[in-house]
């Protein structure tokens, strides 16, 4: 039914904890289906995540419409997915620690956003 609704021009955002543990079933959770840009068999249930603490400084000048205006995040805790990027998916913000934050990839030419 997710898929569908994405399908037919729907937004949908994947956050955590749906990313983790393979939390979505069906056509949209089903990595080979292109929906997911995150593997979420692999999680780290953790907090807070020691890579977490403190601000992350986003690139001076991203084009990522999705940190328009945002230079800097400051996150206490934190619970994430441990899983690779995957469907072309690419980290827009990481973490200190290097693991993605927030990721976008694409679908039939429509965005896709994880928030992890």
């Amino acid at each position: 039914v997710l898929a569908d609704y994405w399908d037919d021009g729907g937004a949908v955002v994947v956050a955590y904890p749906a990313l983790c543990c393979n939390n979505l079933q069906g056509r949209f959770g089903t990595a080979a289906s292109g929906y997911m840009v995150i593997d979420g068999s692999d999680s780290t249930f953790e907090t807070p995540v020691p890579d977490a603490m403190g601000s992350i400084d986003l690139p001076v000048g991203s084009k990522s419409i999705i940190t328009a205006g945002v230079s800097n995040l400051l996150i206490p805790s934190a619970l994430k997915s441990g899983g690779n990027l995957i469907n072309g998916g690419i980290a827009v913000v990481s973490w200190q620690g290097g693991s993605p934050m927030v990721l976008q990839g694409r679908k039939n030419g429509r965005s896709l956003i994880a928030l992890n």
